[in-house]
């Protein structure tokens, strides 16, 4: 028996149905949620009612986009009276490394398994029995394990193809519940969708969609055949994949391309009114989805050869090409396009939507504004805009001399994830390409983000002894060690909004110069925008996803609208989902 089979046995001892092996679950999962919510400023739950409570048995099937920064969300982000004990499920290599990310997942009672990729040439199908007898076990028990039909994470706009590995455990547990035609297991299915999974204090989507209830009586095709011990017919198997599959994708952005990624949230801002309030994360990536699908099944997507490029190579196929040339008229690098003429009938303007929605997109990039600011702050006047521009002169260095000592504070943090992220990219062989290095980069930042958080407190803490010791009756000084991580916190905040503040004086500093180098650059997008938007109702209104294009589902609150509000006011912006921790907008998604 191998070291890893020897080490996963070990694992795969601990008590089934309880959480004995693994004291440590409990504060380790609030550690790891911490670390989640210092590293991304918005992390939307819902669909919290489609989650099983305690004592029913399980299986969590979730997207698996970002690798053991999911489970770190599922785990630390869930409230406990919703769920207290979840059993995740990690690939074994991680157990075998002496890394903080080993002790932390042994310690928080995941359970190994095997991949043949990490095992060539090797049977690793007697282990792996082992882990499907134990998954068995503890949803016999009532509990609930963190599994992904995904199995493996990649760096692409959409889901990788499901395996069976979930179905076919759901199957072997309702063979040995055959008895009770009644016991049932849930599948609740998981999407998590992240607006910029790499990049610091962005935006997170974790939401529980409609679940699956199977019990041997409803759902007789997972029994297994009492003689042969196996199923007569894989077809029952397939289907609740596909079904997971189909559950799991309504609450995420699974698009084909990073580019039709792009064009369905710049056409979510055209379509969305000018004067509604920012929609909740989970309607926005319901909105931006549908509107993708509704893109990709019209029919300038369907050309032949197009497809048959797009396939080989994995890119989207521009219907005409796209000449970007400088253009001297403008304040900044704008880019501006010279597109082939194009019939001026419907059909072929329907042609071109989908080059001109990031022709659009790459001008307002290059500008250095986005959509909401093209309509709003662009539109007022210009007197106005230099009082408010006058305003961010005033306030913005106001910000940034709470920021001075709040990025000391935090400097533990920012080096320990520069240094990690540094020497993950140099111990990376260069066969695994970059979009292994990006996929690796949230876990890194977090874990160490986390430790340089802690070795900050420890340094508060070593100058606090400091002044106990040497200034008579500093008795007070010690409270201040429990403030230290909501000052950890509040920097963060401060910081956050310094970026933001600096970023907007940087629009009206654009919009203002582009007025007076008399450029046309600004009415020539604010026209395309109102052409894009014509275009879009029209192409939408004859989509069969057009009810969900557009709708809201979840209506915010006073407390939601008026944390938007005072944003506004501090900031002279209103916030976007797709912000994060930088000076201009975020529109590539690699």
């Amino acid at each position: 028996m191998s070291a890893a089979e020897m080490k996963a046995g070990d694992l795969l001892a601990r008590d089934a149905g309880s959480t004995k092996g693994c004291r440590l679950y409990r504060p380790l999962s609030r550690l790891a949620g911490i670390a989640c919510y210092f590293y991304y400023s918005e992390i939307e739950i819902s669909g919290l009612e489609h989650l099983p409570g305690d004592g029913i048995p399980t299986v969590v099937a979730a997207a698996h986009p970002a690798q053991h920064v999911d489970a770190f969300l599922i785990v630390g982000r869930i409230p406990i009276r919703a769920r207290s004990f979840f059993r995740p499920i990690a690939r074994d290599k991680e157990f075998r490394n002496k890394s903080l990310l080993g002790w932390f997942l042994e310690s928080g009672g995941c359970l190994p398994i095997m991949r043949q990729s990490d095992y060539e040439g090797q049977q690793i199908g007697a282990a792996n029995a082992k882990l499907n007898s134990r998954l068995i076990e503890e949803l016999g028990n009532g509990q609930a394990i963190l599994l992904s039909p995904e199995g493996r994470t990649l760096y692409q706009p959409h889901m990788a193809s499901l395996k069976t590995g979930i179905a076919r455990t759901v199957s072997d547990t309702l063979t040995a519940h055959r008895d009770e035609p009644d016991w049932k297991v849930v599948i609740a299915n998981v999407s998590l969708c992240y607006l910029h999974r790499e990049r610091f204090r962005s935006k997170v989507l974790l939401r529980f969609n409609e679940p699956i209830i199977l019990t041997p009586r409803t759902h007789p095709e997972l029994i297994c055949n009492a003689e042969t011990g196996k199923l007569d017919d894989f077809a029952g198997v397939r289907a609740l994949t596909e079904l997971m599959g189909t559950r799991i994708k309504e609450g995420m952005l699974d698009l084909d391309t990073w580019d039709t990624t792009r064009q369905a949230i710049i056409a979510r801002s055209i379509l969305q009114p000018l004067d509604a309030p920012r929609p909740s994360l989970s309607d926005y990536v319901t909105q931006a989805q549908n509107i993708g699908l509704a893109i990709m099944d019209a029919d300038f997507y369907h050309d032949s050869e197009n497809s048959e490029k797009s396939s080989q190579t994995g890119k989207s196929t521009p219907s005409s090409p796209i000449v970007p040339t400088l253009g001297k008229d403008s304040s900044r690098m704008i880019i501006s396009f010279s597109e082939k003429s194009i019939e001026s009938s419907e059909e072929g303007r329907k042609s071109m939507l989908p080059d001109q929605l990031l022709n659009y997109l790459n001008r307002l990039e290059a500008f250095g504004i986005n959509d909401h600011d093209l309509m709003h702050v662009a539109t007022q006047h210009s007197i106005w805009l230099l009082l408010q521009l006058l305003v961010r002169i005033i306030v913005t260095p106001v910000i940034g001399a709470f920021a001075i000592p709040a990025t000391i504070l935090l400097a533990p943090m920012f080096l320990m994830c520069s240094y990690s992220c540094g020497k993950m990219a140099k111990g990376r062989p260069n066969s695994e390409g970059e979009d292994c290095v990006r996929l690796m980069q949230s876990r890194v930042r977090i874990l160490a983000g986390f430790v340089g958080l802690i070795v900050s407190w420890f340094l508060c803490l070593i100058v606090l002894v400091v002044v106990a010791v040497t200034v008579d009756k500093a008795h007070w000084v010690w409270p201040i060690l429990l403030v230290v991580p909501v000052l950890q916190f509040l920097s963060i905040k401060v910081i956050e909004f310094f970026y933001a503040s600096t970023r907007t004086g940087l629009v009206f500093c654009y919009i203002l110069t582009s007025r007076l180098r008399g450029s046309s650059a600004i009415p020539e997008m604010q026209a395309a925008r109102t052409q894009l938007h014509t275009q879009l109702q029209a192409l939408v209104k004859a989509s069969p996803y057009a009810a969900k294009c557009t709708t809201t589902s979840q209506p915010r609150g006073k407390v939601w609208l008026l944390r938007d509000a005072i944003y506004r006011v501090a900031i002279g912006r209103q916030p976007d989902w797709s912000d994060c921790l930088s000076l201009h907008d975020q529109t590539r998604y690699k």
